[in-house]
């Protein structure tokens, strides 16, 4: 009897309240950074996936688009850029500029992205601002040519990083990634070697760090934390536009159910970028 109760409820409850959602329509998702002083490319757009679904990108690539980037005010910041289908392979589908149009996207411009596919109505459209040009200093190091020549290790750490402000940002973005990169493959050398020599190999460490800052802040100290591999690291600061630092800050938003995005129509976000990075040398040592 206990069984067929539960037979009954679990029936009764699939027909009035299903599990997932039926007649589901993922939604566009656009990804787009413009850097100061950089050539405009590299657009991704897809749509939402369920778990299984990163395994296979072309099924949620959104092909055929009309994509375009240009400046709203400021004419003489270039033209309009169009856009083209791309793979490539460890990247899989985006668009970069068709031949021959580009443009560089300049400091206090503000720039908008309009992509459209009528097929499938698709009508997204997003808005940013450029930040200016920081300066990216590390006290009590030499830094030429970008680089900090000198072997550090964790005992080096924190690492102190200061910067100028930048006009138009919204916020910085500190990150780190491990640069061991093979010449001839152009991939990361392999294999890895971790800094802590007594690494368990069952839990390989991240390659990237990232962090928020507000926009009032203008030093960081880097922790031990982000550097996990012998070799070459690059460590960036980016001054961003608003946009990004609110659709980061939400992510990381337990109370926040949808990411804050600055795209109409869909998900994602479109934002202006300034950069500055070193980069340095870590040597293995045991954890203080």
């Amino acid at each position: 009897m206990l069984a067929l109760l539960m037979l009954i409820f679990l029936a009764s409850g699939c027909d009035k309240n299903p599990t997932e959602v039926e007649d589901y329509n993922p939604q566009p998702i656009l990804s787009a950074f413009i850097y100061n002083g950089r050539m405009i490319d590299h657009i991704f757009l897809d749509r939402v996936a369920p778990l299984d679904g990163y395994y296979h990108p072309d099924d949620w690539f959104i092909f055929d688009a009309d994509v375009m980037v240009y400046p709203v005010d400021n004419p003489e910041a270039g033209d309009t850029v169009r856009f083209r289908e791309h793979h490539r392979i460890e990247l899989g589908w985006f668009y970069l500029p068709k031949f021959n149009n580009y443009i560089y996207a300049q400091s206090r411009v503000r720039y908008r992205i309009e992509v459209r596919k009528p097929t499938e109505n698709i009508d997204l459209w997003a808005e940013t601002v450029v930040p200016d040009t920081i300066a990216l200093t590390v006290p009590d190091h030499e830094v030429i040519d970008d680089t900090i020549w000198i072997p550090l290790d964790w005992n080096d750490c924190p690492l102190r990083l200061e910067w100028t402000p930048a006009d138009s940002a919204g916020g910085y973005v500190l990150s780190t990634i491990c640069q061991n990169i093979d010449p001839i493959t152009g991939l990361h050398s392999l294999p890895l070697v971790p800094l802590d020599p007594n690494f368990d190999y069952d839990e390989p460490p991240d390659i990237q760090y990232l962090d928020v800052f507000r926009s009032n802040v203008l030093s960081t100290d880097v922790p031990a934390q982000a550097f996990n591999y012998v070799g070459l690291h690059k460590v960036m600061i980016q001054a961003t536009s608003y946009d990004y630092v609110e659709y980061l800050e939400s992510l990381f938003n337990a109370f926040e159910t949808n990411p804050i995005s600055n795209v109409h129509g869909g998900r994602g976000v479109f934002s202006g970028c300034s950069s500055r990075h070193v980069i340095l040398t870590m040597k293995q040592v045991r954890q203080p």
